[in-house]
């Protein structure tokens, strides 16, 4: 099976993807081949597959090839064209209008139409944990032209333009999700995009099957006939599935520490770098409503008692980047790279702390004193 990277990286969307080839490395061509079948690993078994309502991986990874968002993305988080061909933004920042593609069509063969653009956004603002936030200055979507959805904003709301791939806000059908409830989760026979992949079997506890969509917009893709979806959530089942050939790609689909190992067998590739889109990152949260932890001192002096490399090392394997702030580093338009970490030096932790402790003690007297 040969893939090319911009079909690998739709695929393997997250960090710590894994793929077997039959002589190592990457395949040599960029030609995409069409056929073939890809077989995944993923966990955790996910409730549901669109990511209407919630902001699980599940839906993201599984649901981004169901489903389309009107824009895409590349690794620069830079806007391309998906389900919208084009779109322009009002100088002032209140009116956003989107012109769709001729004859896209859901998998049961209705049209898509701005009506479901419109339903889809003031979903998403209901129901969504972050669309409640991206859409909250959405107050009309004018869908009057089957073709052209315009967004009508009560103020600016920059972070709208990075929010509108398949995996965050995918466009469903209102046809069928107008007949539940926001908060319900589609059945199976109810899981209807416009995407690549069509969901052909879901059999809870074993796998997930996706078929091409036959009639999908970007024709000749997809190049694959079908994924399928294994669902283990055995880390070392997932292990002996890529080691033995069973299972072709994984995101994330190994503990770190068993990274080393399975780098050493040629047949496997390791994708480590950060999934842009999303930028997460782990991060140590000061409790400010501990008397002690509100002290800016304190937190200086914890701050510099910490020696993050050694940590990232330690529980990470060293697959981490240190973040001196909560934008993480992977998101490169974002992150400013100039703001400095805090050095760690236990001797500057314990200056600051005894700082702390001659203050409190001065407040501590001059208080008994009045």
């Amino acid at each position: 099976m040969t893939l090319s990277r911009r079909d690998f990286h739709k695929i393997a969307l997250a960090a710590g993807a894994f793929v077997a080839t039959p002589g190592g490395g990457f395949a040599a061509s960029e030609a995409p081949v069409a056929g073939g079948t890809l077989k995944l690993v993923y966990f955790p078994e996910p409730t549901q597959l669109v990511a209407i309502n919630t902001s699980a991986g599940g839906p993201q990874f599984i649901g981004s090839k169901i489903f389309d968002g009107l824009l895409t993305y590349d690794y620069d988080l830079t806007p391309k064209p998906s389900l919208a061909k084009e779109w322009t933004i009002s100088p002032d920042g209140l009116e956003y209008v989107f012109r769709l593609r001729e004859g896209v069509k859901f998998h049961d063969g209705k049209p898509l139409t701005s009506a479901d653009v419109a339903f889809t956004i003031f979903r998403l603002k209901e129901a969504h944990p972050r669309g409640r936030a991206i859409f909250a200055q959405v107050v009309e979507v004018d869908s009057s032209d089957p073709l052209v959805a315009k967004f009508k904003l009560a103020k600016p709301s920059p972070g709208l333009i990075t929010a509108l791939a398949g995996s965050e806000s995918p466009i469903v059908p209102k046809h069928i999700f107008e007949t539940f409830k926001p908060t319900d989760n589609p059945k199976p026979e109810q899981i209807i995009g416009t995407g690549p992949f069509v969901l052909k079997e879901w059999v809870p506890g074993s796998h997930l099957l996706l078929e091409k969509n036959p009639n999908y917009w970007d024709a000749p893709r997809p190049y694959l006939d079908r994924v399928i979806i294994r669902l283990i959530n055995d880390a070392g089942a997932r292990a002996a599935a890529l080691e033995t050939g069973e299972a072709d790609i994984g995101p994330n689909p190994v503990p770190l520490a068993d990274l080393e190992r399975l780098k050493a067998i040629k047949t496997l590739n390791v994708d480590d770098r950060i999934y842009a889109y999303a930028g997460q990152q782990n991060q140590l949260v000061i409790n400010l409503e501990n008397p002690y932890l509100k002290e800016l001192k304190v937190r200086q002096a914890i701050a510099h008692a910490i020696d993050i490399k050694a940590l990232i090392n330690v529980v990470l394997y060293g697959y981490a980047i240190p973040s001196p702030t909560p934008i993480s580093p992977g998101l490169g338009k974002f992150h400013n790279p100039d703001i400095p970490f805090a050095t760690f030096d236990t001797k500057l932790a314990e200056k600051l702390l005894d700082e702390q402790v001659s203050r409190a003690r001065r407040v501590e007297s001059a208080s008994s004193f009045v």
